[in-house]
């Protein structure tokens, strides 16, 4: 039982420096982190089109950008390829 509850301390940790980890880059720079997840909904998208012609934000995809990215894109459109360079 010290075991189970030993290991379910150290994954608690690492969760929480994860986390403290992509909320200081999600504030140092918005652009970069939402490029992250634009790219990751690309991926998992079933767009004909290729990365130039489509806008972050603005296709179908399984797993959608975050409200905050979308915001984020919303005040400074950016497409696929555009997040690629970032």
């Amino acid at each position: 039982m010290k075991i189970f509850f030993g290991i379910l301390a150290v994954v608690a940790i690492l969760w929480l420096a994860v986390y403290i980890g992509l909320e200081s880059e999600w504030q140092a720079n918005p652009v970069k982190a939402c490029c992250v997840e634009c790219r990751a909904a690309f991926s998992r998208s079933q767009v004909d089109v290729g990365p130039a012609g489509v806008s972050c934000g603005s296709f179908p995809t399984a797993e959608p950008i975050s409200e905050e990215c979308a915001a984020v894109f919303a005040q400074r459109p950016m497409t696929v390829a555009d997040c690629q360079g970032v």
